[in-house]
C-alpha cells in the first residue's frame, strides 16, 4: 500500500525517467487518475480495517497509522490534480484537512529548500573523521550546475557541534 502511495507521489519524475507503474500506465493510455486513487483509498480503508481487528497494537497507533495513509494520498492527488477530472478533485479535496492549492504551494515552497536539505546531508555524510569542528562542502556544490555553493555555511558550522 505504501508503495503505491509513493508510485502516486512520484507519478511526474516516474513519467519523466519512462518508469511504468499503475499510475503512469494509466496517464499513458489517456485515462484520468480517478478510478486508481478511488481503488487506492478503498485499499487503504480495507488495510486499515483488518489493522482494527490485530491484536497488538493500540488504537491511538492504528489510528495514527490510517490517517497518515489517507493523507499520503490526498497529498500526492494535490501535486498531481492534472491527471484527474475536476469532478474527482472537487469530490475529494473536501475530505482533505488542507486545500489543495495550499498543499501544492507548500510542496512547491519545500522542493527548493529540498535541494539545500540534500546538500547539507552530502556534506555530513562526507565528513571525516577530522572535519567534526567544521563542515565540509559537497562535491556537488563544487559542480557548476550546483545551485549555490555552501562556503558561508562553513563559518556556521561550529554551532551545529
Amino acid at each position: 500500500m505504501l508503495q503505491l502511495g509513493d508510485d502516486l507521489q512520484d507519478v511526474r519524475e516516474d513519467l519523466r525517467h519512462g518508469s511504468l507503474t499503475l499510475f503512469t500506465h494509466a496517464i499513458a493510455q489517456g485515462k484520468p487518475l480517478d478510478a486508481l486513487i478511488a481503488q487506492l483509498l478503498h485499499f487503504s480503508e480495507q488495510v486499515a480495517c483488518r489493522m482494527d481487528r490485530l491484536p497488538n497494537g493500540t488504537s491511538s497507533l492504528k489510528s495514527l497509522l490510517r490517517m497518515s495513509w489517507r493523507s499520503l494520498v490526498l497529498m500526492a492527488v494535490a501535486d498531481i490534480s492534472s491527471f484527474c477530472s475536476p469532478a474527482f478533485i472537487a469530490e475529494l479535496e473536501p475530505c482533505s484537512s488542507f486545500r489543495f492549492k495550499f498543499l501544492r504551494t507548500r510542496n512547491e515552497s519545500l522542493t527548493g529548500r529540498q535541494t539545500l536539505y540534500d546538500a547539507l546531508f552530502e556534506a555530513f555524510l562526507e565528513a571525516g573523521p577530522g572535519d567534526r569542528n567544521t563542515l565540509p562542502i559537497p562535491h556537488s556544490c563544487l559542480h557548476p550546475t550546483a545551485p549555490q555553493p555552501l562556503a558561508d555555511l562553513r563559518t556556521l558550522s561550529g554551532s551545529f557541534v
